[in-house]
C-alpha cells in the first residue's frame, strides 16, 4: 500500500455548509436577538444589515424594523447615519 501513496491525488475537502440561522418567531426572541446583535457589534447596523444575518431577509426585515423602534423609543439603541443605522446605547 504504501507505493501507490504517490499515485493517490489529493482529495479535495468540501467546505462545511454554512447554515443562515432562521429569525425567532416569538417576538420577544427576536428583540432578544436583535438587541444582543447591536450590544456585540461595535459598528453601527442597519436593519438591512441585521436581515442580512438571517434566512428569508425580505420577509423578517419589517420585523427588524419594528423591534429597532421600539428600542429606540425605549432607549436602548440610538440612531446614526439620519436614522440609517442603529447602536447599542448603553453600557
Amino acid at each position: 500500500m504504501a507505493h501507490r501513496a504517490d499515485r493517490i491525488q489529493s482529495i479535495g475537502i468540501a467546505r462545511p455548509l454554512k447554515l443562515t440561522p432562521v429569525f425567532p418567531k416569538k417576538w420577544t426572541a427576536q428583540a432578544s436577538e436583535v438587541f444582543d446583535l447591536l450590544r456585540r457589534n461595535k459598528a453601527a447596523l442597519s436593519e438591512a444589515d441585521i436581515a442580512a444575518l438571517f434566512k428569508d431577509p425580505d420577509q423578517i426585515r419589517p420585523h427588524i424594523r419594528d423591534i429597532l423602534l421600539s428600542l429606540d423609543s425605549l432607549g436602548c439603541v440610538e440612531t446614526v447615519d439620519d436614522g440609517r443605522g442603529y447602536i447599542h446605547a448603553g453600557p
